[in-house]
């Protein structure tokens, strides 16, 4: 970003931080008595730029990024089905409760961007700082993980009778956990804000601190919507003359729990910067005003 001198003429700039990220999609359930939810995950971002100073208060930034956005989906609830049929030719109702079940999305994007930046000098070793531009976001990596607890239980009304933990008719419990298919992922273009303080450490060197966010303006995910969601009865024609349901776990962003296909990912957070001054080659020498001289 700005120096807090007017001999600057353009700066480096290299910083890192963390906060909050999203993927940006929302979740329902059409089931009564099951839930899907989707809360954000911990996000991490990174970039070096280069800035050309036009002014004391402007200047025009080019660099590159790299962000990790996460998002964390959560289940819980029981899904029920009526009158199907055992192994043994009886009537029965199947029902699979989730508990504490976690579909965790993790995405990486590389991302080049251009920015304005402007600056606001209060004195000579301190300024507020402030810089808009947009990203284009290169999906680089895209990883997908679950883990859980399901228990398939079996009630027969007829006998007032309620089956667990007997493999050989399905009613078992499970604790499953590993990596899916992740979704693909697709480039975006983002709007990103940053505001916060540069500190002169030395005459050409600063310190900078500053809160971001950052916003995806397109979809950055391909929602498939037609696998079987997790529990879920075999989708086929003779599901009622056949005792089968899923034993593995479709990932949630494939089924019909999808609110809508579309996913914008947000990030907002701190980050801790040093920026390098450049200044141009005049022939006059200035004190230095700087934080190791106090």
């Amino acid at each position: 970003m700005l120096a807090v001198t007017a001999r600057t003429t353009s700066e480096l700039e290299l910083a890192v931080g963390g906060g909050w990220s999203t993927l940006g999609y929302s979740l329902r359930s059409p089931y009564e008595g099951f839930s899907a939810t989707q809360t954000g995950s911990w996000g991490l971002v990174a970039h070096g730029g280069y800035t050309l100073l036009l002014s004391d208060y402007v200047g025009l930034g080019v660099g590159v990024g790299l962000g990790r956005y996460g998002a964390d989906a959560a289940l819980g609830g029981t899904l029920r089905w009526d009158d199907v049929v055992d192994t043994d030719g009886e009537h029965y109702n199947h029902l699979t409760t989730v508990q504490g079940w976690h579909e965790q999305h993790t995405l990486w994007y590389l991302l080049p961007e251009a920015s304005l930046g402007l600056r606001l000098p209060l004195s000579p070793t301190f300024a507020l700082t402030a810089t808009l531009g947009a990203q284009y976001g290169l999906p680089i990596g895209i990883s997908a993980r679950y883990a859980g607890v399901t228990t398939h239980t079996g009630e027969y009304p007829q006998w007032g009778l309620t089956l667990y933990e007997v493999d050989d008719h399905g009613f078992y419990t499970a604790e499953p956990d590993g990596r899916l298919t992740p979704p693909t992922a697709r480039a975006t273009w983002d709007l990103f804000a940053r505001a916060g303080v540069q500190v002169m450490l030395t005459r050409h060197t600063a310190l900078t601190a500053q809160v971001y966010a950052t916003y995806a303006l397109t979809d950055a995910l391909v929602f498939s919507g037609s696998a079987t969601p997790l529990g879920f009865a075999d989708d086929r024609a003779d599901m009622h003359d056949t005792h089968y349901f899923m034993p593995d776990y479709s990932s949630v962003l494939a089924g019909e729990m999808v609110a809508q296909p579309s996913a914008h990912p947000v990030a907002v957070g701190l980050e801790i910067g040093l920026r390098w001054l450049f200044p141009h080659s005049s022939g006059r020498r200035y004190p230095c005003r700087c934080l190791d001289k106090y």
